[in-house]
């Protein structure tokens, strides 16, 4: 399993073309789970998500103010349950 975690610091406030590095790095390393962190993006959504970097799934955890904001992303080959979230984290477990 290809697992690939970006603390973006604020790069997802949008799906522009700031993301396209995020596409790429997803594509280039076949990334089969990808964690984003402090994305600053209080609207994104997980259709949004799904669209922009091909994915099966997605679970999103929006900014709080300034800080913050979660995404968890994953291929259709790999299964996720995300069992608890929050603000700081999202706890998920495949089987």
């Amino acid at each position: 399993m290809s697992l690939l975690s970006w603390n973006c610091q604020g790069l997802g406030r949008s799906l522009s073309s700031p993301t396209t590095n995020l596409a790429r790095l997803i594509i280039s390393i076949r990334a089969q789970v990808i964690f984003v962190s402090e994305t600053r993006s209080i609207n994104t959504t997980r259709t949004q998500l799904i669209n922009r970097f091909s994915i099966h799934e997605a679970h999103v955890i929006p900014a709080a103010g300034q800080s913050g904001g979660l995404w968890l992303m994953w291929k259709d080959d790999v299964s996720l349950t995300v069992d608890q979230d929050s603000h700081y984290l999202i706890l998920a477990q495949g089987f």
